[in-house]
């Protein structure tokens, strides 16, 4: 399962941290959420909308009179703990957008239009001989009965998501919807992908299967000699 809603996708954060933001929502009332400083705005919207019954694609929220950026964490969404927000619908115009992502492996960049909803680890495999030659150039084994994701992360603004959470981490988790993106891929030694692996090879947890043992060579048995 992904993460909640309320803990954020990086687990930089204690619940200690958590604070909470308000969006009055029309002929519902008020949807209190829950909320780290690591939590992205998109995933505020998404509770909520999941709590009114209504399609979060069609909705933004509004702070005043300015639309809060959704791409944005809390802590750097310029918003005060505790603050009220209205839900508002999204116009028609901006709903139809697509999304464009640009993932910086080493000196290339590779350019991707995924649906939202799409793992890290989803939109990265088809990168996987990009990802190799990026870990070889580190240093780091390219062996192929891991994952292509093993030692890979994903630097977004100023958050890094290790190989543990590709797979659980969406760019709609990220507050990637619409527009152009660029989010840069590092190899970051110690960061594995979490077992067990499987043998689909569009898995994030993809491994070769192991070749088969080699069978020894047996000396055939003599046949007994005719008795006289």
């Amino acid at each position: 399962p992904g993460p909640s809603f309320s803990s954020g996708i990086f687990p930089h954060c204690s619940s200690a941290n958590m604070s909470s933001v308000t969006v009055v929502v029309p002929h519902r009332g008020r949807i209190t959420v829950r909320v780290q400083p690591n939590t992205s705005m998109q995933q505020v919207l998404d509770e909520v909308c999941s709590k009114a019954a209504v399609d979060p694609n069609k909705h933004i929220l509004m702070h005043g009179r300015k639309a809060v950026d959704l791409s944005a964490v809390f802590r750097f969404s310029g918003l005060q703990a505790n603050t009220t927000l209205d839900l508002a619908e999204r116009a028609a115009s901006a709903q139809a957008g697509a999304l464009t992502v640009v993932f910086q492996i080493g000196g290339a960049r590779h350019k991707t239009q995924p649906d939202p909803n799409t793992s890290l680890a989803g939109a990265l495999l088809p990168l996987a001989e990009a990802l190799q030659a990026a870990k070889a150039e580190a240093g780091l084994s390219t062996d192929p009965a891991t994952s292509p994701l093993d030692n890979i992360a994903v630097v977004y603004l100023t958050n890094e998501i290790p190989a543990e959470q590709l797979a659980t981490t969406s760019l709609r988790a990220l507050g990637l919807t619409t527009g152009n993106v660029l989010l840069r891929v590092v190899a970051k030694p110690g960061s594995f992908v979490p077992a067990p692996l499987t043998s689909d090879p569009t898995s994030p947890t993809f491994a070769a299967p192991a070749p088969a043992p080699a069978l020894a060579s047996v000396a055939p048995t003599p046949a007994p000699a005719p008795a006289p």
